[in-house]
């Protein structure tokens, strides 16, 4: 029987070198998505990345109380609340709030 496999989520920043360290980033950000990461005078948006493929983007809260506003690139593809929360807790504890 076939073993359940977690999904692994992260909430990269702007510029964060899994995007910016290659040309062709087509294995972790399909083409059709890449102006939504990557604007066209080259800036790297912050990015939502599950299983290894960018899925969406993010922007940093003003405040520890505010939430993380969150865009998915396909509305279809929905993280559970747990994944979501554990990722932002994640890069939270990375800037020490």
């Amino acid at each position: 029987a076939p073993s359940s496999v977690d999904t692994s989520v992260y909430l990269l920043p702007a510029f964060d070198e899994y995007i910016i360290s290659y040309r062709d980033r087509k294995a972790v950000l399909p083409s059709e998505n890449h102006s939504k990461a990557v604007s066209s005078n080259g800036v790297f948006r912050p990015t939502i990345v599950a299983n290894g493929q960018v899925i969406g983007l993010w922007k940093k809260s003003d405040t520890k109380k505010e939430s993380i506003p969150l865009t998915f690139f396909d509305p279809s593809n929905v993280l559970t609340s747990n994944e979501i929360n554990q990722a932002i807790d994640t890069f939270s504890a990375f800037l020490g709030r």
